[in-house]
């Protein structure tokens, strides 16, 4: 990260050793993140790159170069990242497992969505066995505010929300937005289904057999759900034996109105040979 210039007044280093804040104590302004403004070359002392394994919703981007995403100090029950663009601070996003009211940075207006969205299932970049592998299904939000968009995402089983403030793209730099999952289109593609909750999804075979159109055939899949005490869906892991662009938002999409008893588990196989 050769870009950034290592410049940090020293009152927002104390800042991250301050005891927890609670969510009101708002870290992401209209202004910038902490003591950083937006736009601003400085980069805390203590800052690490982000761990690709920690998903963060709202974070895609489009192009060859990858932007320079980095995690910095935080207080017990929150995770706080940074991306910078061409050395300039562009976007960053807070992880608490306390509630974040995202209206100071919204104006309290109406979104110009809301939708299913999918996130981690925690605070940890080493989740413990039992949310290894797996996506939360939660509730995103998103605005339009003047030169920035806000996103807000709430875990659908409780206990993580998130807050991105992201910058309106530079020419040189293109965003992937968070987006609500919608199910495919039906192609008419065939697969082979079989697994413990096979009678929910039926109907749906047909659209999750659309979700490898693009993927190297044959391919083997495996499902993993859990359901929350509403009988919703709350958590999913998806492995396949071939890659597959965006494989988890399809499946999820598809599967994403699917009800079960509270607190349910169930897997299914794929096969999808032609």
């Amino acid at each position: 990260m050769t870009t950034l210039a290592v410049l940090l007044p020293v009152f927002s280093l104390l800042s991250a050793l301050t005891p927890a804040a609670s969510a009101q104590d708002a870290w992401i302004t209209p202004y910038g993140a902490g003591a950083l403004d937006w736009g601003s070359g400085s980069v805390p002392l203590d800052a690490l790159p982000r761990r690709k394994d920690y998903y963060l919703p709202d974070s895609g981007f489009i192009g060859k170069q990858a932007p320079d995403d980095l995690e910095i100090r935080a207080p017990q029950g929150e995770r706080r990242f940074l991306r910078y663009v061409n050395g300039a601070l562009v976007d960053a996003w807070w992880v608490s497992a306390a509630p974040i009211d995202p209206g100071p940075l919204t104006g309290f207006d109406k979104p110009v969505w809301t939708g299913t969205v999918l996130g981690p299932t925690g605070l940890s970049a080493e989740p413990p066995p039992e949310e290894e592998g797996f996506s939360a299904f939660g509730v995103g939000r998103s605005w339009d505010v003047p030169g920035r968009t806000v996103f807000h995402w709430h875990d659908r089983m409780g206990g993580l929300d998130i807050i991105a403030s992201r910058a309106l793209p530079a020419p040189q730099y293109g965003v992937q937005r968070a987006e609500p999952m919608r199910p495919p289109d039906d192609s008419g593609a065939k697969a082979s289904v079989k697994g413990t909750f096979l009678s929910l999804v039926k109907r749906y075979k047909g659209r999750l057999a659309s979700c490898f159109d693009q993927s190297r055939l044959p391919i083997n899949v495996s499902i993993l759900m859990r359901w929350d005490r509403s009988g919703l869906p709350a958590r999913i892991r998806v492995e396949a034996d071939q890659p597959t662009f965006n494989l988890d938002t399809c499946i999820a999409g598809t599967l994403m109105d699917v009800r079960n008893t509270a607190n349910a588990q169930g897997s299914l196989e794929l096969m999808r040979f032609r």
